[in-house]
């Protein structure tokens, strides 16, 4: 999983509890992911995921809150097919959500938290 317009892996998830897909019938199943940011080496205030974060949450000056835009890739592998025909069928798209309430009231709470926004704005 990408943030909408930058490139940095922000997530994972995996199905534990094998899916039984039953022939010539739709079998949906949910896809539990996990979303966590790690900073680049140069720091947060150089990456545009942290920017896009801030952002989406209403923490940069002159800028409005708005859902974070995720992007994903889901691939699939079905034992019989993945190995017999090293097809693994995959599917992409995006989410949008908004900024959980609890990283919201810690972006806000940041002592000096104005200067460190108009760091990142003018970066």
């Amino acid at each position: 999983m990408v943030l909408s317009g930058s490139k940095p892996q922000i997530g994972s998830g995996s199905i534990v509890k094998p899916v039984t897909f039953n022939a010539h019938s739709t079998t949906l199943f949910p896809i539990p992911f996990d979303i966590v940011y790690t900073p680049p080496s140069t720091g947060f205030l150089t990456d545009p995921a942290f920017e896009e974060i801030m952002s989406a949450c209403g923490a940069l000056p002159n800028i409005s809150k708005h859902p974070l835009a995720i992007e994903y890739t889901a691939e699939i592998s079905v034992p019989v097919i993945s190995s017999l025909l090293n097809y693994h069928p995959s599917f992409s798209d995006q989410l949008k959500i908004n900024c959980p309430s609890s990283l919201q009231s810690a972006l806000t709470t940041l002592g000096g938290f104005g200067n460190l926004a108009n760091s990142v704005k003018s970066s």
